[in-house]
């Protein structure tokens, strides 16, 4: 008998008095925004940064790779009209 009230006052669950629960704060209608559409913004923002950054050195490779060429053209052509002055 003495095992069974042991475990009877182990499986009984006590509740807690529920003591009165403060009102919700009032959340600003900025804060609200920014909790709902805060993460989805952030993404937005770092995708469009990552695409100019992309958009941005591939330009550049492009402009690099441009002055080269244009500057290996004007060497030839430069080269070529050396050899003709030196004929």
């Amino acid at each position: 008998m003495h095992d069974q009230q042991k475990h009877r006052n182990l499986s009984t669950s006590h509740t807690r008095s529920s003591a009165p629960r403060a009102s919700p704060k009032t959340v600003s209608p900025h804060v609200g925004f920014y909790k709902s559409f805060g993460r989805p913004i952030a993404k937005v923002f770092l995708g469009a940064v990552v695409t100019y950054q992309v958009t941005y050195l591939v330009w550049t490779k492009l402009e690099t790779d441009e002055i080269k060429q244009q500057k290996r053209n004007k060497v030839l052509e430069l080269e070529t009209q050396l050899g003709q002055l030196s004929s």
